[in-house]
């Protein structure tokens, strides 16, 4: 089940070199069927636009850079959102 942590990770592994654009396509394909049914909503319209993305390059609209610009912005954004849930969930706590 494709959850913002899972989507992150595959994010972290692309960026490391050890994931594909084309391999990060198809798992985010094969994970993302039915993510209307688990997915908050935000996390799904980023889902659609990364995969709005994946389609431009094939498309020949968007070159491998941009592709890869975009993915490394995307992964940041998911960086930023899950250190300020963190922080969120400390002073609650704290």
């Amino acid at each position: 089940m494709l959850s913002t942590q899972l989507l992150r990770e595959q994010l972290d592994r692309y960026a490391a070199g050890s994931l594909s654009a084309d391999a990060l396509e198809e798992w985010l394909a094969a994970e993302s069927w039915d993510m209307r049914r688990w997915l908050p909503i935000g996390a799904q319209r980023l889902v659609e636009s990364m995969q709005a993305m994946f389609i431009q390059h094939s498309d020949g609209h968007i070159d491998a850079g941009q592709l890869n610009d975009y993915l490394l912005s995307r992964r940041a954004q998911l960086r930023r959102s899950a250190e300020a849930t963190k922080a969120f969930s400390d002073a609650v706590e704290g």
